[in-house]
């Protein structure tokens, strides 16, 4: 991966870190969700045949949010490839990797479905 982010603090302390779950504290526009984000990126073109799952309560809160973040790193790292995109399923491969994005409103969208990183 030749793209440049830009990365704060926080997105060093995210991507160090060791644990299975790991918890973000902060305030809104604290820059939380943007340097999970770019850790998943980067994660992804790490590895191979995984599914990440980026999820909220509702997929229209989603869209307004952690989508808009996703989609923007990529832009600006010069990342994105439409081909790659599938709007109506909200799904997103990189690297043979596949970002699902999926509100949580429907029940059963909860169970049954698996995935290695969820956020």
């Amino acid at each position: 991966m030749k793209a440049r982010l830009e990365t704060s603090g926080l997105f060093r302390k995210n991507l160090e870190a060791t644990e299975s779950i790991v918890v973000n504290q902060g305030g809104s526009r604290s820059g939380k969700t943007y340097s999970i984000l770019q850790v998943l990126i980067i994660k992804a073109h790490q590895t191979t045949g995984k599914t990440f799952t980026i999820a909220r309560k509702t997929l229209k809160s989603l869209r307004s949010t952690a989508m808009r973040d996703f989609f923007e790193i990529l832009e600006k790292a010069g990342m994105y490839d439409q081909s790659l995109h599938n709007k109506s399923d909200n799904i997103y491969f990189i690297n043979g990797n596949r970002f699902e994005f999926m509100g949580m409103d429907d029940p059963q969208k909860k169970r049954g479905a698996k995935r290695h990183i969820l956020f």
